[in-house]
């Protein structure tokens, strides 16, 4: 298992999870073209594959070609490197599969969840509304994610949450 505090601050900051989510499902990619997939700003990709870098999340790839057996969403069969390309570690693996919902009941003020018991959006003035936010479990307009949905079942189930 990973360090907790490291998965913690992943989950708090929904860029850094993203790109490790497209680096799981292109395996090999480059800044550039992970912008377009997520829709995060290029500055902000840049600086979520530096992180990435610095704890063994992802490598850059060293060949010369990518082959799309290696870059699955690659077009072309074979291009030459005309980026630096970055391939999802092992590390960056064992990451994503540690995060749970379980890790992010833990991680989170629990309070914060509780509003969806009785609503289905969340208030603009809900206090701990960016904290949802931040976590991902609601989006800017106040409605669920996926991922909240599986937060809430996860803790319905183990009793953290009641309706």
């Amino acid at each position: 298992m990973n360090d907790p505090k490291l998965l913690k601050g992943i989950i708090s900051d929904q860029d850094v999870l993203r790109v490790l989510k497209h680096m799981q499902l292109a395996k090999v990619d480059y800044a550039k073209n992970i912008t377009k997939y997520t829709e995060i700003r290029m500055d902000v990709v840049n600086n979520c594959l530096k992180y990435l870098k610095e704890i063994d999340a992802v490598t850059i790839y060293r060949n010369t070609s990518v082959k799309r057996t290696a870059a699955k969403l690659k077009k072309s069969s074979e291009v030459h490197k005309h980026h630096t390309y970055y391939s999802i570690t092992k590390t960056g693996t064992g990451l994503l599969n540690d995060i749970t919902p379980k890790l992010y009941l833990e991680t989170m003020d629990i309070s914060a969840l509780n509003i969806f018991l009785r609503k289905e959006i969340v208030p603009e003035d809900y206090v701990l509304r960016e904290e949802l936010i931040k976590f991902w479990i609601i989006d800017r307009k106040g409605k669920i994610t996926p991922t909240g949905e599986e937060i809430f079942k996860e803790g319905l189930r183990i009793g953290v949450l009641k309706r």
